[in-house]
């Protein structure tokens, strides 16, 4: 037996050998051949500390403008010499950004010192991270099946159009390797022999990536609940036995994590856009890549960083608060409070909107040529053409079966230990849930790897299957069964509880004082000096005058410049039942942009009957852009996942 254990070793080394190794690779080859034809970005404008780091001149930022370091932050040189650098140097704040990813900053001049300051020389660090990715992938494989077979499951993440789509844009990609160490750090403490040294010497490894990842990506505290719960709930042996080492696990990961990440946790006291990022995800951008349906009511129709600080902003306003500074810590509560307010009146659509990024997640590995490229940028070659072609074949083959497998996956584990299948499946669904904080695949796709697991696991274990025990049957059956009602249960029930208040909530917008107003005299009482403001205005629309069924009204603003035109265009229910009403949020920055006014098509003015100003907003807990027409009780006011639900 210890033979084989050594045989074992010795397998897993020379195969992790050889991820590591093609993992370099590929990753440094991929990101040199893609900076010939193209520029990734990832804030290179804030890499100024990473440069004077590599200078020898500390992890500061310049006071003072200096031509020849912006010209390269910038884009327009690739190459940079210290010398170039004036011999005095004041040092400046810190951004947010600068002092936040201090850590990948800090790596990125730990290259530059050792291959010279440049953005193309950069790609041994794109190199190392993607073999780590990798190496880490190769390790939950492992729990999975033998050394060989975990291997071959590297081989789609290593030739992964997503993973090298996004290889070369550092920040982004940067938290793909520490995700899924940590993931495997867990998944080692619930699977191996309970012993207290190793659990400690886990639960420390945990913290350390942890804290180090922080500095890259504060992404990586999305770990930390199913940490918690791991240790809680999944070690060996009964939930209530070893709760001395389980508490020792959590204080040893807790110190080792605020050791290690301290210059990063007391960067926070300054603020951050955490809660900004949250803001945005729940905009109506994000309804088609979730396949959501929208009620009546939409929190921003806009994807832009000045749009959701508007929001922030307003919101503050109208509770009594204060203009609050963007990445300040009082717009970071505001932001809070805001999500606090919107999962408490909408608690509905905030688990649906994590459903529906679970069921999108598990078929991500078959979305290439619709989500990314399917050929990753720059690999012209007809070889790789050919082969990127070919392999998008086959995924299209296998698509209808990646969440089969998944489902598949959890019954197998469940069949072994319905408790533990209940619990695997709880933290499948929060990794697949919470990108739902804002759905774009670049905060997700490092879980490629979950279906690709799911069907080794499914594949190992068919092959090594002898019987079916009617104890198995009854487990997979109470998996399933346990899981079915943790989630339909609370779904049907927060529905219930929405749809009433959510129509007694829209009631109280509706029965607010309002008082007529003129577009062009929309901001008169504006306070002169203020930098900002907001109103909420009530169109009413009629079909006295009115020969169409939709009206499409352009919601103006005059901006400085695109990236913070907040106009857009609201298609407006005409009904024959009675008069809609259309009730906008409206704002004015007097540094970025403000609303000018609407329009509608020519010769189709007279569909506007009115237009107010609501004066009483104590019934206003959100600002919401509402379409309120007659029928509308009857309506649904919570989401639906479209492809399912309709």
């Amino acid at each position: 037996m210890r033979g084989w254990y050594r045989r074992t070793w010795i397998l897993d080394l020379v195969c992790i050998a050889v991820v590591a190794s093609g993992g370099m690779l590929i990753g440094s080859r991929y990101v040199a051949v893609f900076q010939q034809t193209a520029r990734a970005f990832f804030d290179q404008k804030e890499f100024a500390p990473a440069v004077l780091l590599a200078c020898g001149r500390g992890y500061v930022t310049p006071a003072v403008p200096t031509p020849a370091l912006d010209r390269f932050l910038d884009g327009t040189v690739d190459t940079f010499s210290c010398d170039q650098l004036p011999p005095s140097t004041p040092a400046g704040e810190l951004h947010f950004m600068q002092a936040l990813y201090r850590y990948l900053m800090t790596a990125v001049a730990w290259q530059w010192k050792w291959s010279g300051i440049s953005w193309s020389g950069l790609t041994p660090l794109f190199g190392i991270l993607f073999a780590l990715t990798l190496c880490a992938a190769y390790g939950l494989f492992r729990l999975a099946g033998p050394p060989l077979a975990a291997l071959l499951a590297v081989v789609p993440l290593a030739v992964s159009a997503h993973h090298l789509g996004f290889l070369p844009q550092l920040r982004d990609y940067a938290k793909a390797p520490f995700i899924l160490l940590l993931i495997l750090i867990m998944a080692r403490l619930a699977v191996t022999p309970l012993k207290r040294r190793r659990a400690l010497l886990l639960a420390a490894a945990f913290g350390l990536v942890l804290g180090i990842g922080f500095g890259f990506r504060n992404d990586l505290l999305i770990n930390i609940p199913p940490f918690v719960a791991v240790v809680a709930l999944l070690l060996p042996g009964r939930w209530r036995e070893n709760l001395r080492i389980k508490a020792e696990c959590l204080a040893v990961a807790l110190a080792v994590f605020a050791i290690s990440a301290w210059p990063i946790l007391t960067a926070y006291r300054s603020g951050s856009n955490t809660g900004h990022v949250a803001v945005l995800g729940l905009t109506s951008t994000f309804d088609a890549s979730l396949g959501l349906t929208r009620p009546i009511y939409d929190l921003g129709p806009h994807y832009l960083d000045g749009y959701a600080a508007m929001m922030i902003n307003g919101y503050s306003r109208l509770h009594g608060g204060a203009l609050v500074d963007y990445t300040r810590p009082d717009y970071d509560k505001a932001a809070a409070r805001l999500l606090g307010d919107v999962t408490r009146h909408w608690p509905a659509d905030m688990l649906v909107r994590g459903l529906a990024s679970a069921r999108r997640v598990v078929t991500l590995p078959f979305t290439v040529d619709t989500l990314t490229p399917a050929t990753p940028h720059g690999l012209t070659a007809p070889r790789y053409i050919a082969f990127y072609a070919w392999q998008q074949r086959q995924l299209r083959r296998l698509a209808p079966v990646g969440p089969w497998a998944v489902l598949v996956a959890l019954l197998v584990i469940g069949a072994w230990s319905w408790q533990t299948g209940i619990a695997v499946g709880l933290l499948l669904l929060y990794y697949t849930a919470y990108p739902a904080l804002q759905f774009s695949i670049r905060h997700y796709f490092h879980l490629e790897f979950i279906v690709w697991w799911a069907l080794l696991f499914i594949v190992v274990r068919a092959i090594r299957l002898r019987t079916v025990t009617r104890a198995a049957l009854t487990n997979a059956a109470v998996t399933a069964a346990a899981l079915v009602l943790i989630v339909f249960v609370p779904l049907f029930a927060l529905r219930a509880y929405q749809q009433r208040h959510v129509a007694a909530l829209i009631d109280g917008y509706l029965q607010a004082n309002r008082s007529p107003v003129s577009l062009p005299g929309v901001w008169s009482g504006h306070r002169a000096g203020d930098p900002f403001d907001a109103r909420y205005l009530s169109f009413e629309f009629s079909s006295d005058r009115c020969g169409v069924a939709q009206l499409p009204v352009t919601i103006q603003y005059d901006s400085r410049t695109p990236a913070n035109d907040f106009t857009y265009v609201a298609h407006v229910t005409i009904s024959r039942a009675g008069p809609t009403r259309r009730l906008v949020p409206v704002f004015y920055n007097a540094d970025w942009s403000h609303f000018s006014g609407i329009s509608v098509p020519a010769g189709q003015e007279g569909c506007l009957k009115s237009v107010s100003r609501i004066d009483d907003l104590r019934a206003v807990p959100v600002y919401l852009d509402l379409e309120i027409e007659p029928g509308w009780e009857d309506r649904s006011l919570f989401q639906r996942i479209a492809a399912l639900e309709n």
